[in-house]
């Protein structure tokens, strides 16, 4: 599995950086969206629990995967700037159980 950076942008006003991202796995699955914090925090120097993915899309016919995600300088940083739908995919945010 090969992971090739984009496109990276600084925003130091959030306290981030964005990237899009493109994965090619070659006669591999899809990688789960924790496999890829983990590619994209290796890549960048970054804890994985700094790393919120937005969006992981395959790519239809090819083994390739495009996406976009978001490294911050603290976890307390992302829980306080982002959706909490997206921490829940991410595994940052425990859902409340209903009774």
């Amino acid at each position: 599995m090969n992971i090739e950076i984009i496109e990276k942008k600084e925003n130091p006003l959030l306290g981030r950086v964005q990237v899009k991202f493109l994965i090619s796995h070659n006669k591999e699955p899809t990688p789960s969206r924790e496999k890829i914090r983990n590619l994209i925090a290796t890549n960048l120097q970054a804890q994985p629990s700094n790393v919120v993915i937005n969006y992981a899309k395959p790519m239809f016919g090819v083994n390739k995967t495009v996406g976009y995600a978001k490294i911050y300088n603290s976890k307390e940083q992302a829980l306080k700037i982002e959706l909490k739908h997206y921490l829940k995919r991410n595994g940052l945010l425990e859902e409340k159980k209903q009774e």
